[in-house]
């Protein structure tokens, strides 16, 4: 007996599997056989199985509709452990040794789903149940209703783990890209590239051809040169051309501006395991001059009771599981049909053994020609009125559409056609919406030919293999003058094929059968049934888009391919609105699902996000230094010794810097070269303080507000000659800063004479701070006088050290001492480090970092977390630097009510009146005496720390009307962490040396 029951014996014209290589996989549970080359849609169809997955609401049997990958109903688990893979369709997944699937949605087993009782109360959810009952009452919501909907929600599962595959991106352009690598995608190809136009033709499907199937055509195609034949020569032709690449297993999945193309390569979804440094995925981002689409047709199902059962399938999956996968889907069958489409079926389905029990056409007036139909119950004017069966379909029960006795036939399969939906979704992500056809009763494509792009195929509207093939041709013609700059291009062809031709199938507009009997499912992946998308009608819904959102119509993973036409036609009978005026919705990208791997490429863990490290990186290293992930540096946090904890560590680096002199890395700081006559008029319009002024060889603090009027950045400004400034900026904000100065620049104020670069990596960086600070840089500068009378507060100058080391060296403080910023070429800034530690020694020196900063920013009252994206110059206490004497970018809408109400929360320190007492940042403030409510919410605090010069933990905080609650005591509430309350008074946030005299020593 043959392990697979339902295989065809080997005939001609198979064409994907290979018999030589048979494969064990396992679904469920169990062991299968298939072969090379099948799917797992049509190697379970070998071995008999039809019951595949359950339903997302109903938890009815589903089986397998379609044969690629807008499958609804056969989605599966895929892999185990790490590997696991949630809702991909079985029609799509290529069969590899070792693979493992299993249903999903169904609990304790496929064959016997406790949750398809939720089929007994589907009278209750109808459309909009959600909506209509989860309301009261309220509290319910979050304990129970929420949890309950959550866990329902979905159909797979995630594994948890980590991906263990690698996804790859990669860039390409094209003269010519040809989508869709059917009949008329091949011969478009090879005719651009016959121009000599460089041409890349992607496809979905593993191999190429659309019917043809990689080079082998259906058995009666064979002898002598049909258009079939023809293609067939045309593709192997294709295959040897240097100026063609063909890229089959790639989805074309969105269209972007200046035709940039988003494609998925499966490099490796197909294979066992992939090879070394082979990753699964490839996103390509392809750039074209012209595109050629050639997306084809997606047929659609037709709307009766209890379509959704297994043994249920597109007349067109049917055939090709019998022609190319030689696989019998069951052994009595009923074809239902609206359209022509399906006549060479019959001969398909009795050259496989299968019996044809019945041709079942809903139209009664038609002229076609039944006679080569080799089927004795042809039955125009029926419909199917019910299928019988309950985990697969067993008979059918047929009723003549102008009344009189049903037909009840047994049967296990039934071949469905509703018509063709050509695939438009590209076309319309560019925006042009697709307009119906009566006609061909489908949405075509507004017009086929652009300045950059032709339709063709069966997305033009064409039927017959020869249409196809001449207007193929002439498109990919048409795309070759193109590039070559020919203007003298007629279209006049191309008109005379569309629209010279007579209609091959005759679809006459048939969609759904009116029936009470049993469920008519129209999206069978959201169990969305005709009556929902009446009762949505009812309910004042007129919008195909409401009525989307409203139903789950078309939101599932097959983006309504096979569904949508059947909801828009019956909201259209519901409305009693032609088709036309109902109209269709919008299409996005992606086409199909994309998994978020390939989206992120490379970027995964540590390679998410590029590592930054400062020139001074390895030196810490050596010295034993703590680092912490800043943005996306590496900056050093803490330099232990001997054994220190972190909070000793950080405690004898800050009084280091108070008592005798430290050193610490800021070469992250942001730092922008500016030079031009009108570099003083472009600082004064993007600060809100003023540079005009300036004197060569100072620097000056500046603010720089966003165009609302709220702050953006701080930083330094340093004018090193007439026309050159030298700029600093925070280092969270250095790229934002760059990108807005090049705005300005560029678009606001181009005529200003002025030219800005990004010398961040340019220049290492030093902050030497300390009362020992000017005797350890009077020892490694080159003959400079550094007192105080010609190295002032706030001097700049250019200078070397070491012995002719460049150097530029501004005399800033940013933690309250006397200090000293030291700018050196990159690769050197490790070399001044360690002169730094061998000079300074006899004074104590030592190396801080980041922590010991931000303790001693925090004493001195500097903002830093303060510049939160809400807070304005007047609440960090800066109003003073807002110039009023010249206009400047957030000039005006800093002055809006709302940014200078008085009950605004604004900047201020706060002291615990227990010193030992800690709090941390994002604790609030509410009034001492008042509960712990959103209503008596004061401010919170946004920078908190012990502070080892004051022997007290203080917080800077943004308090509602702070400055005048100065000596006010406050609760600091902490609920997030399950703290008590702190009690704290209310000072000035600047801690220490309010003189500034240790600044300007």
């Amino acid at each position: 007996m043959s392990k697979q029951p339902n295989r065809l014996s080997q005939t001609v014209n198979e064409c994907r599997i290979d018999r030589t290589k048979p494969i064990q996989f396992i679904f469920n549970g169990k062991s299968y056989q298939g072969y090379q080359g099948d799917t797992l849609a049509s190697a379970l169809l070998a071995n008999g199985v039809t019951l595949i997955a359950r339903s997302f609401k109903y938890h009815r049997p589903r089986g397998i509709l379609t044969a690629d990958a807008h499958e609804p109903s056969a989605l599966v688990q895929l892999g185990s452990g790490s590997k696991c893979e949630p809702n991909i369709p079985a029609t799509t997944i290529e069969l590899y040794d070792g693979l493992e699937a299993r249903s999903q949605n169904c609990w304790p087993s496929l064959a016997f789903d406790v949750m398809s009782i939720n089929s007994l109360f589907s009278p209750i959810f109808v459309a909009g149940f959600y909506y209509k009952t989860f309301k009261w009452p309220a509290k319910f919501w979050t304990n129970f209703y929420e949890p309950i909907i959550r866990k329902a929600a979905g159909m797979g599962e995630l594994s948890g783990k980590i991906d263990p595959d690698t996804y790859e991106k990669a860039h390409d352009h094209c003269d010519v890209l040809v989508i869709g690598g059917g009949i008329s995608g091949i011969m478009a190809a090879k005719s651009a590239a016959d121009s000599g136009a460089q041409v890349i033709l992607c496809d979905e499907n593993p191999v190429l051809g659309g019917q043809i199937s990689d080079g082998k055509p259906p058995l009666e195609e064979v002898s002598g040169k049909g258009p079939l034949v023809e293609q067939v020569e045309t593709l192997l032709q294709l295959r040897d051309m240097n100026n063609v690449r063909i890229m089959p297993r790639s989805m074309v999945f969105g269209w972007y501006d200046n035709n940039t193309f988003g494609v998925i390569e499966q490099v490796s979804d197909h294979l066992p395991q992939p090879e070394k440094n082979q990753p699964r995925q490839r996103m390509r981002k392809i750039v074209a001059q012209q595109i050629i689409l050639a997306t084809g047709s997606h047929e659609r199902s037709l709307v009766f009771p209890n379509n959704d059962r297994p043994g249920v399938m597109l007349a067109s999956a049917v055939q090709r599981y019998i022609r190319q996968y030689s696989v019998r889907p069951g052994q009595k069958a009923v074809i239902f049909t609206n359209n022509d489409s399906t006549k060479k079926l019959v001969n398909d389905l009795n050259s496989a053994g299968i019996i044809v029990s019945a041709y079942v056409d809903a139209r009664e007036d038609i002229t076609s020609d039944f006679s080569d139909i080799q089927c004795s119950n042809i039955l125009n004017g029926y419909v199917v009125d019910n299928v019988h069966g309950g985990k697969k379909v067993q008979a059918v029960t047929l009723r003549p559409c102008n009344g009189g006795p049903l037909k009840k036939i047994d049967c296990d399969l039934i071949c469905v056609s509703g018509g063709w939906n050509p695939a438009v979704q590209l076309l319309a992500q560019r925006g042009q919406k697709p307009q119906w056809s009566e006609n061909y009763q489908n949405f075509l494509p507004q017009f086929s030919t652009g300045e950059d792009f032709l339709c063709t195929g069966s997305l033009a509207g064409l039927e017959s293999t020869r249409d196809c093939l001449d207007h193929a041709r002439l498109v990919g013609e048409i795309a070759g003058k193109r590039i070559s700059g020919n203007t003298n291009i007629s279209l006049e062809k191309l008109t005379s094929i569309t629209t010279t031709k007579e209609l091959e199938t005759h679809n006459t507009g048939f969609f759904e059968v009116l029936s009470d009997k049993g469920k008519s499912f129209i999206d069978l992946q959201n169990d969305v049934t005709r009556k929902d998308v009446e009762l949505a009608a009812r309910e004042g819904y007129r919008s195909v888009e409401h009525v989307k959102r409203y139903t789950t119509l078309g939101m599932a993973t097959d983006q309504g391919k096979t569904s949508n036409i059947n909801g828009i036609a019956t909201l259209s009978r519901s409305l009693n609105k032609p088709i036309s005026q109902v109209g269709t919705t919008g299409f996005r990208p992606p086409y199909r699902p994309v998994s978020l791997g390939v989206l992120a490429g490379r970027s995964r863990g540590k390679h998410w996000r590029p590592i930054l490290r400062t020139p001074l990186h390895n030196w810490v290293y050596a010295q034993g230094g703590k680092f912490i992930e800043s943005g996306l540096w590496h900056r050093s946090q803490y330099f232990p010794i001997n054994g220190e904890t972190m909070a000793q560590s950080i405690d004898r680096e800050v009084r280091t810097v108070r008592e005798k002199v430290g050193f610490c890395d800021v070469s992250t700081l942001g730092k922008i070269d500016l030079q031009g006559p009108d570099a003083a008029t472009f600082l004064n319009r993007v600060y809100c303080n003023g540079f005009a002024k300036l004197p060569v060889g100072r620097s000056r603090y500046g603010l720089m507000l966003r165009e609302d009027g709220i702050v953006f950045d701080d930083g330094t400004v340093t004018r090193l000659d007439d026309d050159h400034y030298f700029i600093t900026t925070t280092s969270a904000e250095s790229c934002s800063i760059v990108s807005h100065l090049e705005y300005c620049h560029q678009v606001l104020w181009p005529e200003l004479d002025i030219c800005l670069a990004d010398v961040g990596e340019d220049w290492a960086a030093i902050a030497l701070a300390g009362p020992h600070s000017r005797k350890v840089l009077s020892e490694i500068v080159d003959n400079l006088d550094v007192s105080n009378d010609t190295l002032p507060f706030l001097k700049a100058v250019t200078t070397t050290v070491l012995g002719g080391l460049e150097t530029r060296l501004f005399r800033i403080s940013f933690s309250g001492e006397m200090a000293y910023e030291l700018f050196v070429p990159s690769q050197h800034g490790a070399d001044l480090a360690k002169m730094l530690m061998i000079v300074g020694e006899k004074y104590g020196i030592a190396p801080y970092g980041v922590e010991a900063l931000d303790v001693l920013r925090i004493e001195k009252g500097h903002v830093s977390s303060e510049l939160n994206k809400f807070t304005t110059a007047s609440d960090l206490g800066l109003g003073g630097m807002m110039s009023k004497t010249k206009d400047y970018i957030g000039h005006r809408l800093s002055q809006r009510p709302g940014l200078i109400a008085p009950d605004r929360e604004v900047v201020v320190g706060l002291l615990p009146l227990n010193p030992k007492h800690s709090f941390a940042q994002g604790a609030h403030i509410i009034t001492t005496g008042t509960s712990a409510t959103a209503e008596n919410d004061d401010g919170y605090i946004t920078s908190a720390a012990w502070s080892p010069t004051l022997n007290s933990y203080i917080g800077i905080a943004l308090v509602r009307r702070g400055r005048e609650r100065i000596g006010q005591i406050v609760d600091i509430v902490d609920p997030l962490n399950g703290k008590k309350p702190v009690t704290a008074k209310i000072v000035s946030h600047h801690f220490y040396d309010l003189e500034n005299t240790r600044v300007t020593a």
